[in-house]
């Protein structure tokens, strides 16, 4: 398992990196809270997760929702096939698919 963290980049830039996890997602969450509580857009890079499972779906899907409540506009860049087909696999992939950049990670 590699360690996961959220970092800001830039004014509405963000990446993510290591594990999005049931391990890690609780910690995300928390650390994501501060960051994001005066970014009214944001851009969120996930090409260096690792590891993804059903609590980083929910993890990336509540930051969207975050997000959306202030009104603001959430761009996915780097999303892993792997987290895609978890979102398939729970019919969430109409709701992430429209938010990601052409730059799928692979």
């Amino acid at each position: 398992m590699t360690k996961a963290k959220i970092e800001r980049q830039g004014e509405s830039g963000f990446q993510v990196s290591g594990d999005m996890t049931f391990e890690t997602a609780s910690r995300l969450l928390k650390e994501s809270k501060a960051l994001l509580q005066d970014v009214e857009d944001l851009n969120l890079d996930l090409a260096e997760v690792e590891h993804v499972d059903s609590a980083g779906l929910a993890l990336l899907l509540e930051w969207v929702v975050q997000i959306k409540k202030k009104g603001g506009e959430i761009s996915l860049n780097g999303i892993p096939d792997s987290l895609l087909a978890i979102a398939r696999l729970c019919q969430l992939h109409s709701t992430l698919e429209p938010l990601t950049a052409k730059n799928v990670h692979r």
